[in-house]
This record gives structure tokens, sequence and C-alpha cells, in this order.
């Protein structure tokens, strides 16, 4: 930020804004061993058993490496497991060599609690419904398998929002056997938080949990079934974020309850431009000092006549595309 003011001569306003918070979260919410109890989802049996056995060498991993923290020893140990592994489930006939590994290597190599993927194995002849996750933290997302929409879709269209509507009462009634709260707060149709003409590919359901609980779609606990299962805390997106704005018409003290919609139209007012009618969001105007408010009101423009300004000017761009892709490349997005 040094620099960016030091080579900056004229006054600017400057936003940064975070585009999700981060939180701890003490447990977890598996939602594949919740669908899979349910009979909501269902594997392979050939995928299943290969997972149980990936689930158990990772476990019995873990427990190494917990009790072995010098790198040399559990090098080592991990090299030795693998081949005790391998001919305690792939090659029992390989048994007898066992006796040549020594009594205390063998009973380090117990179960400790882990996870495992789990989105390959999934049997969609079979399935109802599977999750996704929406990368929003405590917020996960549920889609249906829709005959004709998916392969293997076996949820007739007729039977779709009675199906939906089964799925989020039960996500509703789940309570913690722990303490008997509630883990989901609160349960939605797709298109009672969505819309636009993407709207058919977005999850059916939106599930949001509890803020103790962290709903997590790409693993599950085979080996201990369980759905819920306190979890070293960790730090993991959450939907609060943050935003700083600085600038000649921005206050130097304000608070604000925004949401990230309302980013671009901040940013358009903030330069002079009207945002399209079209947008989600609004201008947050609290930002701003009263005397810029008053002397520019928040404008609105039609959206076909924008875009064929911007198109125009995105055609007399074209030879800086290279530039744009070499420094893309440069910090690694592409």
């Amino acid at each position: 930020l040094g620099k960016l003011f030091d080579n900056i001569k004229e006054e600017f306003n400057l936003f940064i804004c975070s585009d999700h918070g981060h939180t701890s979260y003490p447990k977890t919410f598996h939602i594949n061993s919740w669908l899979l109890a349910n009979k909501y989802m269902y594997f392979t049996d050939k995928e299943k058993t290969d997972l149980v056995l990936r689930e158990k060498k990772e476990k019995e991993l873990n427990a190494i490496r917990e009790k072995n923290k010098n790198k040399l020893k559990f090098a080592f140990l991990s090299g030795v497991h693998k081949l005790y592994f391998f001919t305690r489930n792939k090659a029992p006939w390989l048994k007898r060599f066992r006796v040549f590994i020594p009594e205390k290597i063998r009973t380090e190599m117990t179960i400790s609690e882990s996870r495992k993927v789990v989105s390959k194995a999934i049997d969609f002849s079979k399935t109802t419904a599977f999750p996704c996750p929406q990368s929003y933290g405590n917020v996960a997302g549920i889609y249906l398998n829709v005959d004709g929409k998916l392969n293997n879709g076996i949820v007739k269209k007729e039977a779709y929002e009675k199906k939906r509507e089964e799925i989020i009462e039960s996500f509703l009634k789940l309570r913690d056997p722990e303490n008997g709260k509630p883990v989901v707060a609160n349960a939605w149709k797709k298109e009672d938080v969505f819309s636009g003409p993407y709207l058919d590919e977005i999850a059916d359901i939106i599930v949001k949990t509890n803020a103790d609980y962290f709903p997590d779609c790409i693993y599950s606990e085979f080996i201990t079934k369980k759905i819920i299962r306190k979890f070293n805390p960790i730090t993991q997106h959450e939907m609060e974020g943050i935003i700083v704005a600085y600038g000649p018409q921005i206050k130097k003290e304000f608070k604000s309850d925004s949401n990230i919609v309302n980013l671009t139209p901040t940013i358009l007012y903030s330069l002079g431009l009207s945002g399209p009618k079209e947008l989600d969001g609004k201008a947050m105007t609290e930002f701003f000092v009263k005397d810029h408010v008053k002397k520019n009101p928040v404008s609105f423009s039609d959206y076909n006549t924008q875009y064929a300004a911007s198109k125009k000017l995105r055609s007399k761009g074209v030879e800086n595309k290279e530039k744009v892709r070499n420094a893309l490349e440069d910090l690694g997005y592409i």
C-alpha cells in the first residue's frame, strides 16, 4: 500500500475487499455420511471397498505421523507401513513376511480419525441427491439426480418438488446427538436465494449450517460412520468478510452492514459512472461524505446501451490481451 500511495500522485479512492471471512469450526458435519445414512446417496461396492482401504491407510499413517515428529523416522516408518498395509489388505498370502516387522512398529500402526475423498464413488443409478461444496464456508449445495438432466438421473420431474421439500425438512430436523442443538441453520430452494439465466446450473438445495459446524461435502467417515464429529478447530471460510475504503470522498469513520454484491455499483459510483439497473447490488453511499453524495446522486443506465459502449472499448484493447495473459501467468492465475 505504501508503494501504491508513493507512485500515484493524484487523488484516488481505494477499496480493499475480502471475498469471504474466516472463522473457527469446532465440529464437522459430514454431509456425505448423512446422505448415505438417510439412503439419499449410494456408493458402488468396488469404489466403496477401495475408499475404505484408503481411509484405513490414511488413518494409520496419521497415527504414525502424530507419534513420530522426526521426519526421517516418519519416512522410514511410513515406508514400512506401506509394505505392511499391502500384505495385510491386498496380498494376504504375503502375511508370513509380517513376522519380520518389529512388534513396536506394528503396535504404532493404529487407527486414528481422518477423512477421504468420496466424489468418484457415487452410484448414480441409485442416488437421489449428492452434495457439492459452494466455497462459502458454512454453506453447501445439494444436487438432485434429476432424470433427463443428469446421466443416470432417477428423480422424475413430477417428484422433484416433493423430494426437495423432504430433504430440506430432514436437514432442519437434524440435531447434534451430543447437545441436542440444530446443526442446520436453514435450507432453501435455489430459486429462493438465486436468480438469473444460470439458475438451472446451481445446486437444487442450499444448506447453511450453524456457527459450530463446518459442512464437509468432500469427505466421509466410512469406518466410524460419524455424521457429526469433533474436529481440531480449524479456520475455514465464512460469509462475513471485510471492506476497507479510503480516499478524498470517503468518510474518515463509518459503519456499514453491507453485502459483497454492493461492491461493483459502489466502485462505479466512485468513478462517476452509472450502474446498470439490472445489478443486484446498490451503491454504498454511506461510505462517502455528504457533500459528495448530494452533488453526485446515484444514477442507473440501460444495460444494452452500456454493453454496446463497453464492447466498443474492448475491441480497442485487443492488442493488450497478450500482455494481460502474460501478467496473469506470472501471477499464477493461468
